[in-house]
């Protein structure tokens, strides 16, 4: 019953964001960044990178976002963004929003 009160927007951040965050921290480290860099580019602590990279957080749903080309396209192309200084934070949050309605729709945030 108490799950039932959880709004979507309550699992996209517990669930969602790390998993994205996770792929992009990835592949941003395999481009030979740095965990400070790639930490100080997505706004988060480099010991969070850290646990991104070691599959501590975010991991599972990772997987199944890495295994669709659609959202691991738009992924890369966030990374790239990043990676470039391209990005602006509103540029950032659009691609949240997309790679987020693709998840919801694609069922990766089902009970």
């Amino acid at each position: 019953m108490r799950d039932m009160l959880k709004a979507r927007c309550e699992q996209v951040a517990r669930l969602l964001i790390p998993a994205v965050r996770a792929v992009v921290a990835e592949r941003l480290i395999s481009s030979g960044m740095t965990q400070s860099v790639a930490a100080r580019i997505m706004g988060v602590t480099q010991p969070a990178v850290n646990y991104y990279i070691k599959s501590k957080r975010g991991h599972r749903l990772s997987q199944m976002l890495k295994k669709d080309d659609e959202i691991s396209r738009l992924i890369d192309q966030l990374a790239d963004a990043l990676k470039n200084g391209e990005a602006s934070e509103k540029d950032v949050k659009k691609a949240i929003c997309e790679i987020c309605k693709l998840a919801v729709n694609r069922g990766y945030l089902a009970e």
